[in-house]
Order: C-alpha cells, then sequence, then structure tokens
C-alpha cells in the first residue's frame, strides 16, 4: 500500500480526477485530523495486487507518485512513516487492488504532465530495473490492456488518443 498526505495545494477531487484521467481510480480519500473547508488536508491509498519487498522498487514507486502529485507532503516518503487514521469519515473510491503493470506503465509515461511540465523519472534506477526484471512492468500498454475490463482494441485506441491529446497540452484530459 502506498499513501500520499496532502496539506495544500490541491482539492481532494483534482487530486482524485489526476489518476482517473488514466483509468486508475485511488482506493481511498480521507480528511486528516486538521482539515478543514478552509485548509484541505487529506491522504489517498493506493493498495497494490502485489507486495513490494525490494526497497529500491519501493522508492521508486514512491518517488513516481510524488512526479505525479507533486502537491503531496514529501516529508511522508519514508518506509517507515506511520499515518494516524482520522475521526472524520472515509470515502471508499476502490474496493478492489489496483493492478502494479497498470500504475507503473501510468507513472512511467512520458506524456503524463503535471503543471505544463514533461515529468522526470530516471527509468535506469534500481528499482525500475527490479521492478521490470520481475515483470512487474512493461514498456507497451498493449500488454497490460487485458487486465482491464474494456475490449481490448478499445480501450488502446481510447489510451494512445488521450497520450496524442495530452502530448500539446498543458492540462490532464
Amino acid at each position: 500500500m502506498m499513501t500520499l498526505d496532502f496539506d495544500a495545494g490541491i482539492t481532494p477531487q483534482a487530486a482524485v480526477e489526476r489518476m482517473q484521467a488514466y483509468d486508475i481510480t485511488p482506493n481511498q480519500l480521507y480528511p486528516t485530523f486538521s482539515d478543514s473547508p478552509d485548509k484541505r488536508k487529506f491522504r489517498l491509498t493506493f493498495v497494490l495486487d502485489r507486495l513490494i519487498y525490494n526497497i529500491d522498487a519501493r522508492n521508486y514507486l514512491m518517488d513516481s507518485l510524488f512526479a505525479m502529485y507533486p502537491e503531496a507532503d514529501r516529508a511522508c516518503k519514508d518506509p517507515a512513516h506511520f499515518f494516524y487514521g482520522t475521526d472524520k469519515p472515509v470515502q471508499v473510491l476502490n474496493d478492489k487492488a489496483l493492478s502494479l503493470d497498470i500504475l507503473l506503465s501510468v507513472l512511467e509515461s512520458d506524456k503524463i504532465k503535471n503543471g505544463g511540465r514533461l515529468r522526470k523519472i530516471a527509468p535506469e534506477t534500481t528499482g525500475a530495473a527490479f521492478l521490470r526484471k520481475d515483470g512487474f512492468s512493461r514498456s507497451s500498454y498493449y500488454n497490460i490492456v487485458g487486465a482491464t475490463s474494456k475490449a481490448r482494441n478499445e480501450q488502446q485506441i481510447e489510451y494512445y488518443e488521450k497520450l496524442k491529446k495530452n502530448k500539446d497540452s498543458k492540462e490532464i484530459d
């Protein structure tokens, strides 16, 4: 499970929609104890379909999430970081574990934009190499489309249209 902590810079709805633009819905969104209508503070959780035992691979995934969400609190990056719960209602957005293959494919895509900048992730890092060696990541979206509920051709066309549209845009479609 990966968790991101947000103290400012993005609304909960915008944070969820950023991933949903790529057909990935985070598992939970919950407000922190200090959340208020004036200053939104919340956490997003991503429950993965595989355990990650390699610390370099885990750090690579976390860095990739931070690249997707530059508004997240980088002080909460440590794998031993403990997150408190909440005294407010938790929103379960997705009750199924997320495919690590699909999540990593989206996070590694050089077509994803944040604030008009292309995301920069070093794919030669030890963590990335470890994930690819064990078959968790594939260079082609075609290889992982079959794991979703949409028909292969329909989803490929939809995905490539989004990439094409986002290529020159500063906004996420």
